[in-house]
């Protein structure tokens, strides 16, 4: 990697603490908790004070059990007989993949209870970012309590330490046994799950110091939790460590001992150091300061939290490592959301779970595409185990065509942010070309002499199946130019490579009419929709750009009028961000700045997790179900439930992202999609497609400077934010040379780092620094639970 430009923010630990989650009072719920994680192993510390509840969770916690079955006639040829009948219901229950059985499914691992004393008088606690550590002091009426913890950066571990004061007490009682649902069940509730699903007893042990918990799952491995606690009587302190290890084949328990006696010989100190180098690294990757107080801790709450989840072995599912009972691969949005964030952000390392593991599905999506559909190619169902397994999904929702070619995407995109070109050999191109198989299996010619799509659906707008549907054809057109791009790259020869030419060549055109682009052919958007799948030309995938032929204008701002004019009756939290980022793509700022304030007022619980929601009922939609029959559909709740998911969030931190730069054309693009109110922002180290990290300053609504370093060369494309020509000073050499034009090209070498200016203008140290946003206590640690609402 290129040495970047020397660093000019402030220090990390001033400009994070303003942003920790502070806790003016106790986090009662589950869901307010003080959130911990690895990626690996979760933690979430909750309770009235008197006592904390630690609730833990392992990624791969799951019970793994179950497959498909559609029976002997049970195909793609037959599923289309139905649908070319007219008979789409029958279809729908004749290969929903809702199976009776439960399972596969994520699983609690359970609960560790501390309990301090009785009576809770108050409750004081905060959640550093920066070490990623929980701290707090809890008052009862025996005595005082001081408490501070942290799941160990990259081992399974927890380490938490409680200093007692008066007649407060420590005692830790296990509750390991909550095995199902989105918030942690009564053991005896869970008792009769384990009954029913045919698990054993868990077989718990004690030896010296040490105690377990071992918990069997059916053909699906084990997970031992095991804790130490120690006392030094004469200060009082209680040291409790905990560890949680998992094997899918085998026994747990030796792994559990060996990490916790390294752990033990390692001592505290050690495990806080190793834990606190990893995460300070972690955010000198980059930084950024905005206007806006609330949404700039909103972001970097949302990059904690991306970062607790996806430095494991496995990508994050929609609630990651704190919740289970519905933390499926939903690939309709729920991952590919999630990982919006980690380009810009110069956070390539965060994708690495996502493609080793979805790369080791594909030969099950092979699988499943020669066996039920009859030809070669890969087919990805839309809600899985991280096996690959299909875990239940409606139908029209399960087999969407577009789910792997979403995820396709990202890999895509790690290419283009990074330019490494052994992952578009190894991984990238071989990723998408078999989705691109599926397709040409899949579509059909017409008589117009244009491939169309049959039978598909649109997500999650309603259950309807329909021909040519809008997203699923954008993601064909994706992956043809994205194939024939990487030819050229990695300069190779396809003998597929003539047939995605054909196809991008002949390929339908996406349905429209006057309202813009429709859902699907014959289905313009006619109600407010909860997804905006059919704006995905715009956003993700950028087919769609504002600085196109005026045929592409008309049609964005057709779309564009329609989906606002439709309202935002049906959205809930996830889909806020995401609309901030189309209005980001097509550069209308104070539009994009309103989907993320809205968002912050109506979605986020007290600790920052997307609720979906709007429980505070701000009329942000979400609230109700709204649908054009007035019921929420069959087996839906009227009222969403109170279940946090997480991709919410991260896409709000990729929409921040967007507005400070852009660069989906090739061509770089400071502050492009900012409101009118930030007239001062700042960004460093963010990165731009091409492999460039870039840095800028707004200063009084002007464009002060852009630092640019090139990881790997090539030619740097620069839109040119001033009036005047711009310069360009080579800072190894201190060359410069004027530009013109509203494009700014120079090419580069490994290593190269610029400075793009006004002409005439110079830039001082003290110019690259950020601004000094004044604020006061009221307008820092937003999240938290707090004694009055802060919003």
């Amino acid at each position: 990697m290129s040495e970047v430009m020397p660093a000019s923010r402030p220090d990390m630990q001033t400009l994070l603490a303003q942003h920790d989650m502070v806790f003016e009072a106790a986090p009662r719920q589950w869901e307010q908790g003080m959130l911990l994680g690895n990626g690996n192993l979760g933690a979430v510390i909750w309770g009235d004070g008197a006592s904390l509840h630690i609730t833990l969770n392992r990624m791969e916690a799951w019970d793994r059990r179950g497959s498909l079955d559609f029976g002997p006639d049970g195909n793609y040829r037959s599923l289309r007989k139905l649908l070319d009948a007219g008979r789409v219901e029958e279809a729908a229950e004749r290969y929903n993949t809702h199976q009776e059985i439960p399972y596969p499914t994520p699983l609690f691992v359970g609960e560790l209870r501390l309990d301090f004393g009785s009576n809770p008088r108050s409750f004081e606690g905060r959640l550093d970012l920066l070490r990623a550590r929980a701290t707090g002091t809890a008052i009862t009426a025996d005595g005082k309590t001081r408490f501070s913890g942290f799941v160990h950066a990259q081992k399974n571990l927890l380490v938490l330490e409680a200093d007692l004061e008066g007649g407060a007490t420590f005692a830790c009682t296990p509750d390991l046994e909550c095995l199902h649902g989105f918030k942690p069940r009564p053991s005896e509730e869970s008792a009769d799950i384990r009954k029913a699903w045919g698990y054993p007893d868990a077989e718990t042990g004690h030896e010296g110091e040490l105690s377990w918990h071992v918990q069997r799952i059916p053909d699906s491995g084990a997970w031992c939790v095991m804790w130490v606690v120690r006392e030094d009587p004469q200060s009082r302190r209680f040291t409790m460590w905990v560890g949680v290890e998992l094997d899918t084949d085998g026994d747990p328990l030796p792994a559990a001992r060996n990490r916790m006696d390294e752990a033990l010989a390692s001592g505290g100190s050690v495990l806080e150091q190793e834990h606190e180098t990893w995460w300070r690294a972690f955010w000198d990757r980059s930084a950024l300061t905005i206007p806006d107080a609330r949404l700039e801790n909103l972001y970097y709450a949302e990059l904690y939290k991306l970062a607790c989840n996806t430095i494991g072995r496995l990508p994050v599912t929609g609630q990651g490592v704190w919740i289970a009972g519905g933390p499926d691969y939903h690939l309709n949005l729920n991952v590919q959301e999630s990982y919006w964030p980690i380009y810009t952000s110069n956070h390539l390392e965060l994708g690495k779970s996502l493609y080793d593991v979805f790369f080791e599905m594909l030969p099950r999506f092979r699988k499943f595409c020669r066996d039920f559909y009859g030809w070669d190619g890969a087919m990805a169902l839309g809600a899985l185990a991280p096996n690959g397994a299909a875990v239940p999904c409606p139908f029209q929702w399960s087999f969407w065509t577009g789910s792997g070619p979403w995820v396709a995407h990202h890999f895509w995109l790690h290419y283009l942010y990074s330019r490494d070109e052994d992952f578009l050999r190894c991984r990238a191109y071989p990723f998408m070309r078999a989705f691109m198989q599926f397709y040409v299996g899949y579509l059909e010619s017409g008589e117009d002499g244009r491939y169309h799509l049959p039978w598909d659906s649109s997500p999650e707008f309603e259950y309807r199946m329909g021909r040519d549907v809008t997203c699923s054809l954008a993601l064909v057109r994706f992956l043809a130019e994205a194939l024939l791009q990487s030819q050229d790259i990695l300069e190779i020869t396809d003998p597929d490579a003539p047939t995605w030419r054909d196809i991008l060549d002949h390929l339908a055109p996406f349905p429209e009419d006057r309202t813009g682009l429709m859902i699907m052919k014959d289905t313009p958007l006619s109600h407010t929709h909860r997804h905006h799948s059919h704006l995905m030309p715009i956003h993700p995938l950028g087919q769609l750009d504002v600085d196109g032929n005026e045929q592409e204008r008309s049609l964005i701002r057709r779309s564009i009028n329609t989906w606002l004019r439709q309202g935002f009756g049906e959205w809930i939290g996830e889909v806020w961000p995401w609309a901030s980022l189309i209005a980001s793509r097509i550069r209308k700022g104070n539009m994009a700045w309103m989907f993320l304030d809205r968002y912050a007022n109506a979605f986020p619980s007290e600790n920052s997790l997307n609720m979906n929601n709007d429980e505070r009922e701000y009329g942000e939609g979400g609230f109700f179900f709204l649908h054009p029959a007035g019921r929420a559909p069959a087996g839906w709740p009227d009222r969403w439930p109170r279940e946090p998911t997480l991709n919410g969030g991260f896409g709000a931190a990729a929409a921040m992202l967007e507005m400070l730069l852009q660069s989906w054309t090739g061509v770089m693009r400071v502050f492009p999609a900012i409101p009118d109110r930030w007239h001062d922002a700042w960004f460093e180290n963010l990165r731009a497609e091409g492999a460039f990290i870039v840095s800028s300053r707004l200063a009084a609504c002007r464009v002060k400077f852009i630092d640019i370093t090139s990881e790997v060369g090539g030619t740097c494309r620069v839109h040119n934010p001033w009036p005047t020509r711009a310069a360009v000073t080579h800072l190894a050499s201190q060359e410069t040379r004027l530009l013109e034009g509203s494009t700014l090209e120079v090419a580069t070498r490994r290593g190269d780092r610029l400075r793009f200016t006004a002409e005439g203008v110079t830039i001082s140290e003290d110019e690259r620094h950020p601004p000094e946003f004044n604020r006061g206590a009221g307008q820092c640690n937003w999240f938290g639970v707090k004694k009055a609402p802060r919003f």
